[in-house]
């Protein structure tokens, strides 16, 4: 198991070793970080895969942490954004270094779990590959709880409650007739799927419940702007329905945008500023 060496994107655009230089000082700290960060999360991955039997563990790295012809539609496995973000706020209240990893194994599996379940009922497996994903997502799931157990019952339960609401959007799509307000509706349910592992990462840390809402604020804040730049960026390649141009003009997404990251800015202005300085350049091209 090792690094693939993918660049990859944020909401500042694409990233390369080719275009660092040219980003803000903000952006370049940020991806310095993420280079360390990248390499911490594949010793993790290593360190959970260990629970299971070598061959099957082998199978659930290719799967599930490693790009794939299985799950061909994301060429970079697995996400940093998320596993970041959740750091960031898991850091802004506590420093236990086995607890910190913990989230990081957490916020590693929960986001695989789902976006692999997401390309399953989004037809996205590669033909005659379906029962394989299916099998490694049943094998990640304990793995999950497990972790979850490690982080203490009060977040263990922060988080099932919030998992219930967001695998109710996918039956709001098929349920509903597409349009904007329901476009938003079941994009504010998805994105909690960041927001329930930004906030239990908050409680993990020991926040008070102001703090866990303002994390869980700003992880859904950033899965609503990253899905709705993919969707500008997919359209009109992208058939599917619920693709918010069907609904949007440039312009208004634009607005929605702004409106989304200048309701986060001050939740993020809370963090404490070393947790702060890693966060902003995610929502904020120019933040330095």
């Amino acid at each position: 198991m090792g690094d693939d060496g993918a660049t990859g994107s944020s909401l500042f655009g694409d990233y390369s070793a080719e275009s660092i230089e040219e980003m803000p000082e903000a952006q370049q700290r940020l991806l310095a970080h993420f280079d360390d960060l990248r390499s911490r999360m594949l010793d993790e991955v290593e360190t959970l895969l260990q629970t299971l039997d070598p061959e099957i563990g082998q199978r659930v790295y290719e799967i599930a942490f490693k790009p794939n012809d299985a799950v061909p539609k994301r060429d970079e496995r697995p996400k940093i954004e998320i596993v970041h973000l959740a750091e960031q706020c898991y850091l802004a209240h506590g420093d236990d270094d086995a607890d910190r990893r913990r989230v990081l194994q957490f916020a590693l599996v929960a986001h695989e779990y789902y976006d692999l379940l997401d390309d399953v009922v989004d037809d996205d497996v590669a033909p005659g590959r379906e029962t394989e994903v299916v099998l490694v997502t049943q094998l990640l799931m304990p793995t999950l709880l497990r972790v979850l157990a490690d982080l203490g019952e009060d977040v263990q339960r922060y988080w099932s409650d919030r998992a219930i609401e967001l695998v109710g959007a996918p039956l709001l799509e098929e349920d509903r007739d597409p349009s904007g307000d329901v476009y938003l509706d079941v994009l504010a349910r998805q994105s909690d799927l960041f927001g329930s592992m930004t906030g239990a990462a908050a409680m993990a840390g020991g926040a008070d419940t102001d703090g866990v809402s303002r994390a869980r604020e700003i992880g859904s804040t950033y899965y609503k702007c990253e899905q709705m730049l993919l969707d500008v960026a997919q359209f009109p390649d992208d058939e599917d329905r619920w693709n918010a141009r069907a609904f949007f003009t440039e312009n208004e997404i634009a607005r929605l945008l702004d409106g989304w990251r200048a309701e986060v800015s001050p939740q993020i202005d809370e963090l404490p500023e070393p947790r702060a300085r890693l966060v902003r350049p995610l929502f904020f091209r120019s933040s330095d």
